[in-house]
């Protein structure tokens, strides 16, 4: 991950021809710098995060005659590296990307490490494949426009970095700056993703929290990285009650407000069976937490957490 300021961003930028970019990116920032450029912009790049967005990109590009020697540069929020990143992945069986992540989800997670896809009914990112960028770009002054749900969004998903990592616990606990907390969350995610590149040991960990945090982000559109903190807190109450206490302190720590849920139990259990991390049909996948950095992963019946999900400990979180 290289850092740069804005203006060094625009000029490295230069070397590119083609784009993928969230509008709002583009129009507060490089709407005068690239205004040459083949540029596919993105208005709610969430919503396009679709088969049928994914076929009306690649062929956008396919018609502006892109080779397999170009680079496709990948800017906006995780949402738009995902897209952009697996659009990079198949066009003409793989190219180069450039990722520049925009949001703080985007900079310590979603931008980063090469796991690109789409959403489907059945879930978040089911479709999709293992594709590192060629470069990652990472400018800080993107944050500065950043809303408070953005925010709060990346808060949320740096939350899981506080259970995984100690150097990470101790600078939350001490009410360390985001500048400060950053770079050690993309340097910790990089040297797993170097161990274990296509998650089939210990990249797993990095989704602590989002077994359940995906199931409510479906059912409930809370924003994704709020969903995962809400899903790490579901996850303690299931393995950990010991580690709650700490939960607190680190949402507090972090100044995270956590949203109030009422989601359907059925869907969400629905959702649960379906999630792309199951190695069985009857039982779903965890990651659990003893003590930060001390993990283990874990394969639950399905009987076992729906009986556990009707105790009215979770009552707050089901209608």
């Amino acid at each position: 991950m290289q850092t740069v300021s804005l203006s060094q961003l625009t000029n490295q930028l230069e070397d590119y021809e083609y784009f993928v970019i969230d509008k709002k990116v583009y129009d507060l920032y490089l709407a005068s710098s690239l205004n040459d450029k083949t540029i596919y912009l993105l208005e709610n790049p969430e919503q396009e995060k679709s088969l049928q967005s994914f076929e009306k990109i690649c062929c956008f590009f396919l018609d502006k005659n892109i080779k397999r020697s170009d680079t496709l540069v990948c800017i906006g929020g995780g949402a738009t590296t995902d897209l952009g990143g697996y659009v990079a992945s198949s066009l003409l069986r793989g190219i180069d990307w450039v990722s520049v992540p925009t949001t703080l989800l985007a900079m310590i997670d979603a931008g980063i490490g090469g796991k690109v896809g789409i959403n489907t009914s059945h879930g978040k990112n089911m479709i999709g494949s293992f594709h590192m960028p060629k470069r990652e770009l990472l400018s800080s002054d993107f944050l500065k426009t950043l809303d408070k749900t953005q925010i709060q969004s990346g808060k949320g998903e740096l939350l899981k970095y506080g259970f995984l990592s100690k150097d990470i616990f101790q600078l939350i606990e001490e009410n360390s700056s985001l500048d400060q907390i950053i770079p050690e969350c993309i340097e910790y995610k990089k040297d797993i993703v170097e161990k274990d590149f296509k998650e089939s040991g210990i990249r797993e960990i990095l989704n602590f929290g989002h077994t359940f945090g995906h199931a409510i982000e479906k059912c409930s559109g809370v924003e994704h990285g709020l969903a995962v903190a809400l899903g790490i807190k579901m996850n303690l109450m299931f393995f950990s009650t010991n580690l709650l206490v700490t939960f607190e302190m680190l949402v507090k720590s972090l100044e995270i407000s956590l949203p109030e849920i009422k989601v359907d139990r059925e869907e969400f259990l629905e959702y649960l069976k379906a999630d792309k991390k199951n190695k069985s049909k009857d039982k779903i996948r965890f990651v659990t937490v003893k003590e930060a950095s001390q993990t283990k992963i874990i394969d639950i019946e399905i009987k076992q957490i729906e009986e556990q999900l009707a105790d009215k400990a979770y009552a707050s979180f089901f209608r």
